[in-house]
């Protein structure tokens, strides 16, 4: 299992982030799962839920995210989910 967190924050700064991410991953062996939850303090929070799984030397990954507004003047114009597949081969 592994988990990680991190802080950015330029306060006072023209364009300045305000930002946290916390995450967590776990090998169940036929699967790895990861959680994150990130939060773009009074623009954003997103949350994803992701599955990857290695089969004959491609890598698939499964992501599902969901953004929400976290005030009225955020950036995003409305809370969004998406569902996204990746697949990736390293040669």
């Amino acid at each position: 299992m592994a988990y990680a967190g991190a802080v950015n924050s330029t306060d006072g700064a023209t364009g300045s982030l305000n930002e946290s991410v916390m995450g967590a991953s776990y090998d169940f062996g036929v699967v790895k799962a990861g959680v994150s939850y990130g939060e773009n303090h009074n623009d954003t929070n997103t949350k994803t839920v992701t599955l990857s799984k290695s089969i004959i030397d491609i890598d698939f990954t499964l992501s599902y995210i969901k953004a929400e507004k976290d005030t009225t003047s955020s950036l995003l114009n409305k809370d969004r989910e998406y569902v996204t597949l990746s697949a990736s081969k390293t040669f």
